[in-house]
């Protein structure tokens, strides 16, 4: 039996696991300017507004139509209703909302009757994405 010297060896793709619970990404630089309402950014599509705070994230429902982007992880507490759905069913979030990998924790609202209930109350024609909620 002759051997090919040009067939190679089956590859084996390397297996990659992740841990549970990942460390949480460092704030972006900006995050630490002090501007307000938003230490970054236009509210472009090219140029999103930049949260790196509880405060700054609600901020998002007097600007439905902007592009904002997280720069922090941000805690919301875990206190019920002390963090009302952002925009409304009049003006539904419209622009878009990278969570560039951050995770937005300890939302908790409860409103008894009602079908929109979120960290959004209504979204229509917006974009959230790369966002953990816990």
């Amino acid at each position: 039996m002759a051997v090919n010297p040009k067939v190679s060896e089956p590859q084996v793709a390397p297996i990659i696991t992740l841990p549970e619970d990942p460390a949480p990404l460092p704030p972006v630089v900006g995050c630490a300017s002090g501007k307000t309402p938003f230490p970054g950014g236009s509210g472009t599509a090219s140029d999103p507004y930049l949260i790196c705070t509880a405060a700054q994230l609600s901020e998002i429902r007097t600007r439905c139509d902007k592009n904002f982007i997280l720069g922090a992880d941000i805690d919301l507490g875990g206190v019920v209703n002390s963090f009302a759905p952002l925009c409304s069913l009049a003006t539904p979030f419209s622009g878009s909302l990278d969570g560039d990998g951050r995770k937005i924790s300890g939302f908790n609202y409860s409103s008894a009757g009602t079908d929109q209930v979120g960290l959004f109350k209504s979204i229509d024609g917006g974009t959230v994405r790369d966002l953990t909620l816990q």
